[in-house]
């Protein structure tokens, strides 16, 4: 999402200076996995709707932006970091999210077999 689209998406950040909105918006990006698409799927390219990666990158750079020293009127609750966009962003993350993963690191564990626990010691 470029600036200007931000702009017109997110109003209320409309005379945000626009550096400070671009460097939300990568932010955004950033913790959201950016470059990787695997989770969100791809970001629109110049001259493309937005996708869906778009609208919750947009939501995130909001949170970023209302949890800001210069945010603070578009906080639900003053007092916390908390804001209604990180509410939206937190549902559209559930429309993505997989559930619980469970990986493994490769290493045995004490009750694999042949652990401390098998009394081999380990690999």
């Amino acid at each position: 999402m470029d600036v200007a689209t931000f702009a017109i998406s997110h109003p209320e950040f409309a005379q945000t200076d626009q550096g400070y909105v671009q460097a939300k918006l990568i932010e955004a990006a950033v913790r959201m996995g950016g470059p990787a698409v695997y989770v969100w799927g791809s970001f629109a390219t110049s001259g493309q709707p937005l996708a869906f990666a778009d609208v919750a990158q947009g939501y995130y750079a909001c949170h970023l932006l209302a949890c800001s020293p210069y945010g603070t009127e578009t906080r639900m609750n003053p007092a916390t970091t908390r804001s209604t966009y990180l509410d939206t962003f937190e549902e559209l993350a559930s429309c993505v999210g997989g559930g619980v993963v469970v990986a493994a690191s490769g290493f045995p564990g004490p009750f694999w077999p042949g652990g401390l626990i098998g009394g081999m010691g380990w690999y």
